[in-house]
């Protein structure tokens, strides 16, 4: 397989040095001189690598970087940073915007193909590995999206899936009160420093484990911690958390903000939780033309209706397969005894009451998931998160 590597260096002598090296090993090398040039090609080209020198005229190497990671198409391609800047701070400061590898110049010929291979095989890996990411966001507050997302992830995870629910509301979080937990941490803690990565065993200690094998990462954060988290810190973290699940399902604030919605873009899929109203379902298209802006397209979006107050019961919206042109996933019917049951222990509905009809439906939304072709895992994992050979 041919790897497109992108090389942007100022130096004519280390840029021929570069492609000639890297061309004599199969690679397609595409080059740019400075950090304007060099972040238009990425952008366009998407390059399988990125070899960034520091000091560019235009935009520096850091900045390009930071730029890289705050772009969905390009916040998973791997960067390699060289520099004659062999001072600690200055290392400190690539990893930190985003780099995975610092080289100080001059590099020799081994060193550089070494980075290269570690870096190429990286991203196979992770490519390879990926869970699939789904995202829930409601048409409103209140609508239930909650309560849809911690019941899929059960109901995935009882398909013996392994499940991560990543809950990216910083207030008033529901899931884990749904799920019984008290995770004792959050997502905040991951973002007290600003990072290029998350080590596996930092991300493992911020879960908290559920009986059924789903991981939460709660979402839950003080006022003064929402600035640390930020966009492309959330990229980073979905496609490190991408490496240790089948599955990843995000609850999604109603009103997504700029870090919110940076996952968003990169989703398999995204449901957009409805009432059964008039009013709620008009609201479709305001929520599509947000999403959009956003990056995400119709083609990647489905419907969740959910009848909360029984006014849709007689609606006939079980036929329904789609809502202005976008598939419905599921319909999940008004089932008020269930649902305060399950509330009042403290579990999902599919676990609490599993015969009722509320979570006969939760369970046909997650059959529906996985009957979908760009939702099926790569490989299974089984609830540990290792892979397994069951199918």
């Amino acid at each position: 397989m041919v790897n497109k590597i992108l090389v942007v260096d100022d130096n004519p002598g280390v840029l021929r040095f570069l492609e000639h090296t890297l061309t004599r090993e199969g690679h397609q090398v595409l080059t740019a001189t400075n950090g304007i040039e060099g972040l238009q090609i990425a952008l366009r080209e998407v390059p399988d690598l990125t070899i960034l020198d520091v000091m560019l005229p235009g935009l520096d190497g850091f900045e390009v970087c930071h730029r890289l990671r705050s772009e969905a198409k390009t916040t998973r391609i791997p960067v390699l940073m060289l520099s004659a800047k062999e001072q600690t701070i200055d290392r400190d400061t690539g990893l930190k915007v985003g780099a995975d590898e610092y080289l100080v110049k001059p590099v020799d010929r081994r060193q550089l193909l070494d980075a290269v291979q570690r870096l190429l095989a990286r991203r196979e890996t992770v490519e390879q590995t990926h869970a699939r990411l789904i995202a829930f966001i409601g048409s409103r507050g209140g609508v239930g999206t909650s309560t849809v997302v911690t019941n899929t992830s059960v109901a995935l995870a009882q398909k013996g899936y392994s499940v991560i629910l990543v809950d990216l509301c910083p207030s008033l979080c529901m899931v884990p009160a749904l799920m019984g937990l008290k995770p004792e941490h959050t997502i905040a803690e991951l973002f007290k420093e600003v990072a290029g990565s998350f080590s596996r065993d930092d991300l493992e200690a911020a879960l908290t484990r559920h009986a059924t094998g789903v991981r939460l990462l709660s979402g839950e954060q003080a006022a003064e911690d929402a600035s640390k988290v930020t966009p492309a810190g959330i990229e980073i973290l979905l496609q490190e958390l991408g490496a240790m699940a089948d599955y990843i399902l995000v609850d999604t604030p109603a009103s997504p903000s700029e870090v919110t919605g940076a996952s968003l873009g990169r989703c398999d899929l995204v449901n957009l939780v409805t009432g059964p109203e008039p009013g709620s379902l008009t609201r479709i298209g305001t929520i599509v033309t947000l999403l959009s802006r956003l990056g995400v397209n119709q083609k990647q979006l489905g419907i969740v209706v959910v009848d909360r107050t029984g006014i849709g019961a007689n609606a006939e919206l079980s036929t329904m397969t789609s809502i202005d042109g976008i598939p419905v996933m599921g319909v999940i019917p008004s089932d008020a005894e269930a649902s305060a049951n399950a509330e009042t222990l403290g579990t999902p509905v599919v676990l609490a009451v599993p015969l009722s009809p509320v979570a006969v439906a939760l369970r046909g939304l997650a059959d529906k998931l996985l009957s979908l072709e760009q939702l099926t895992p790569s490989k299974k994992m089984n609830n540990e998160g290792s892979r397994s050979g069951h199918s």
